[in-house]
């Protein structure tokens, strides 16, 4: 086996690994939303847009947002780590514009873990559809 062999192997686990700690660590940061939010359909009964509902709206918006925040600097911290790029700045900046499907910045020094990003990019779009699709259904009950 080839050093390209080692290290594909090496970024598919990587990638494994990374894919199911976000997918936990989203399921469990929309599920501590939804419970401290108290987003359940018996606090949507009185369906009336007064203040106390747009303050919960938008404290629901900055957890989301928070989540995705924390998810961003756990790639930003496997970037910085295994040395893939100089700097805690240009790691979250990496991350950031990755999870964001931006693009990858050329600023990764080492090849080793260039599929990561591509998977991060991936996990940032999935992450940030299942946070559209809890926000849609969430704000769906105020209609009903």
């Amino acid at each position: 086996m080839t050093g390209d062999g080692i290290a594909l192997g090496y970024q598919l686990a990587a990638g494994g690994v990374a894919i199911i700690l976000m997918t936990v660590v989203h399921a469990v940061g929309l599920i501590g939303i939804f419970r401290l939010l108290r987003v359940h359909p018996e606090h949507f009964e009185d369906r009336n847009i007064n203040l106390r509902s747009i303050l919960r709206i938008s404290l629901f918006g900055v957890a989301l947002f928070s989540l995705h925040l924390f998810e961003i600097s756990l790639f930003a911290i496997f970037y910085h780590a295994v040395g893939t790029i100089d700097g805690a700045g240009d790691a979250l900046h990496l991350s950031a514009a990755t999870y964001a499907t931006l693009g990858v910045p050329e600023t990764i020094k080492s090849p080793d873990w260039r599929l990561i990003p591509p998977l991060q990019a991936l996990i940032g779009f999935v992450q940030i559809t299942w946070s559209t699709a809890f926000i849609v259904s969430s704000l769906d009950r105020l209609r009903q």
